[in-house]
């Protein structure tokens, strides 16, 4: 086997290098993955509505510190706009 730890242990491992990285750093993993998310999304909506699926649930509440972060992105994105 390959790893001799835990897939906890190795969770935060990589989560302590996580957190060491700029944000500079982070800024192309992080685009990547709102890009998957948008895609996934968009597809998903696509899938639902030719296959006639609902959504009984609502998503659950972003938690603070995501949507001040997302809050705090418009707001750059508004400023470099004009």
């Amino acid at each position: 086997m390959i790893f001799n730890d835990s897939v906890t242990q190795i969770t935060k491992e990589l989560a302590k290098e996580w957190k060491t990285l700029s944000e500079t750093d982070k800024e192309p993993y992080e685009k990547k993955a709102t890009e998957a998310k948008t895609k996934y999304q968009t597809e998903m909506a696509e899938y639902k509505k030719k296959h006639g699926i609902e959504d009984k649930k609502k998503k659950p509440a972003a938690s603070k510190k995501r949507k001040a972060k997302d809050e705090e992105e418009e707001e750059e994105e508004e400023d470099a706009d004009e």
